[in-house]
């Protein structure tokens, strides 16, 4: 289920083409802070208190940190009922998003 929450922030992030011309900008901007935050680099356990509640309701904690935690045997119910509640979250935003998007796409050629 991580894979897919995965694939929904790189969809997220991939839809910006349709408004900038060079996506990849941002993108590698935000990378380094999204590694941080998702406790890839450090565990969000040695967060701050203020830090680790605010990341560990983002989509992020349910990403690397949630799986983390079942494996060391702790709360499995909590880490996929946070996965599921963020897969639909991202789901309905980058659909919602597509189609606005979709409507401003203007192709030329064939």
């Amino acid at each position: 289920m991580a894979s897919v929450i995965a694939f929904q922030l790189r969809l997220l992030f991939g839809m910006a083409a349709f408004w900038t011309p060079d996506y990849k900008a941002g993108h590698s901007l935000v990378v380094p802070v999204l590694y941080l935050a998702s406790g890839f680099v450090i565990p969000t356990d040695y967060f701050p208190a203020t830090l680790r509640a605010v990341v560990e309701v983002s989509p992020l904690f349910a990403l690397m940190m949630a799986p983390v935690r079942v494996a060391v045997g702790q709360s499995v119910a909590a880490a996929l009922a946070s996965q599921v509640v963020w897969l639909v979250v991202l789901g309905a935003g980058n659909r919602a998003l597509l189609a606005l998007a979709s409507r401003r796409l203007v192709v030329h050629g064939g």
